[in-house]
């Protein structure tokens, strides 16, 4: 991919924020544009080098814009997509990085016509922590980044934005919406909730706690904005796995009421084997 000429990212909070460091490390826009509400957020991004140019303006960040890149919450993401309709130029690339892709997507292909391009994308990178200052360039090193294709998917569109998410740092993996949602129901949404259903079954004795208590819920320190959008975006899905989550958790119950030492062994030898094998 050539060096981009202007890559706009509209949203420079932990994801934006990092994707515009590493850009500018690696060198990969002549220009950056930074699109946010907040003048402050814009400022410290100014200051730190991150952006080259800063705007309040959406029309001013997209116009000129090469590749576009939408970092803001789920929600937020297909109303930007419309207006990056009626704002960026021909021949464009549009990206989002939200953690959804079913419903985006479906729009995207709606909203876009033959001579602007856009690729879902998920990085599977990110914090409990949000905003600009939490921002690093090293965020997405060696971290798988969903990129999804279509019937509708311009080829070189997803060439290249492949090739972007490299030269961030990820490792892109293409796949369908439909199974992307499946895919991170389980392995992202899910562990989310279990992480909040943990949290308000021990309310009491959370002084007690230790450091795998800590880990293990780490992630409902989120914002439960951001969050609230996802699980409605990705309801079907996150449904089945909590119902899954359910089903395995009576299992051990069973076994534990029961005393079933040598089916209870079965059970966590078989989740130690899974947990070793992550890299």
């Amino acid at each position: 991919m050539k060096k981009i000429n202007t890559l706009a990212i509209i949203g420079l909070g932990l994801i934006g924020g990092s994707i515009a460091r590493k850009a500018k490390k690696e060198k990969l826009a002549r220009e950056i544009i930074g699109f946010s509400r907040r003048k402050s957020t814009l400022s410290k991004a100014l200051r730190e080098k991150a952006i080259d140019k800063a705007t309040v303006s959406f029309g001013k960040a997209v116009s000129n814009a090469d590749v576009i890149v939408i970092a803001t919450p789920v929600s937020l993401i297909p109303i930007f997509l419309k207006r990056c309709q009626a704002h960026c130029k021909s021949g464009c690339l549009i990206i989002d990085v939200g953690s959804t892709k079913g419903e985006i997507v479906q729009r995207a292909e709606k909203i876009f016509s033959q001579d602007k391009f856009f690729v879902g994308t998920h990085p599977m990178a990110g914090s409990e922590r949000k905003g600009f200052e939490f921002s690093r360039t090293d965020l997405f090193d060696n971290f798988v980044c969903f990129l999804t294709k279509t019937k509708k998917t311009n080829p070189q569109a997803l060439k290249k934005i492949k090739l972007f998410w490299k030269q961030l740092g990820a490792r892109p993996i293409v796949i369908s919406p439909e199974k992307h949602d499946k895919v991170v129901a389980e392995i992202s949404h899910l562990p989310h909730v279990v992480a909040v259903s943990l949290l308000n079954c021990v309310r009491s004795n959370i002084k007690f706690t230790g450091n795998g208590f800590k880990d293990t819920t780490r992630v409902a320190s989120s914002d439960s904005n951001i969050w609230i959008d996802i699980f409605f975006s990705n309801k079907t899905n996150i449904i089945k796995s909590i119902d899954k989550f359910i089903k395995n958790l009576r299992r051990i119950r069973g076994r534990i009421k029961d005393k079933r030492k040598a089916e209870l062994r079965k059970i966590l030898e078989k989740a130690k084997s899974v947990r070793d094998s992550l890299i």
